[in-house]
């Protein structure tokens, strides 16, 4: 938090600074380019950046900033305690996601108390973007069913603080129904 100064500095390119008349072979006069070193300054800028505040914050917000939407999938969904399940968990939201982390499912209290979880270090990761411009990123663990009175993997949550609206907020996929 606190006041934050970036110097002005500058753009160097070579781009067109005119145009000259010329002819061609058969006399007939056309205009060229003429390319040249453009130098171009920005104007100084300082941000002022305000800590988050206190009140609201959930008590497993991981830092995310922006506005999100979490969806989930699994394969398989008819499995026997112990068995390996898949879990696909995908974020939407600021078109930076690159180092956005990945919701923490240990801090999910129904999730933590029906599935072994990994740890979260290890899940794998992958960003795209869509061709209306929203970015995903996906993120991939393996869970492990602990009893067979297990109905569903509950909804994946993730808070956040909303820019938009200046406070938290938390994005939940579905819950996946699942036969142990």
């Amino acid at each position: 938090t606190g006041k934050f100064e970036l110097p002005v500095t500058t753009l160097a390119f070579e781009g067109v600074v005119g145009f000259r008349t010329d002819t061609d072979f058969f006399g007939r006069p056309y205009k060229r380019r003429q390319l040249g070193e453009k130098v171009i300054p920005s104007n100084g800028l300082t941000l002022d950046v305000k800590p988050l505040p206190a009140e609201g914050r959930p008590p497993n917000f991981a830092g995310h900033i922006g506005r999100y939407r979490v969806t989930a999938s699994a394969s398989p969904t008819n499995v026997n305690v112990g068995d390996p399940i898949i879990l696909n968990v995908t974020l939407s939201g600021p078109p930076y996601l690159e180092n956005v982390p990945a919701p923490r499912l240990a801090a999910q209290g129904s999730l933590a108390r029906s599935f072994r979880l990994p740890d979260e270090s290890t899940a794998s990761e992958k960003v795209s973007l869509a061709a209306d411009g929203t970015a995903y990123k996906t993120f991939t663990r393996t869970i492990r069913a602990l009893q067979s009175d297990i109905t569903e993997i509950p909804p994946i949550e993730l808070p956040f603080f909303n820019t938009e609206t200046g406070k938290y907020d938390v994005a939940k996929s579905n819950a996946i129904p699942l036969r142990v």
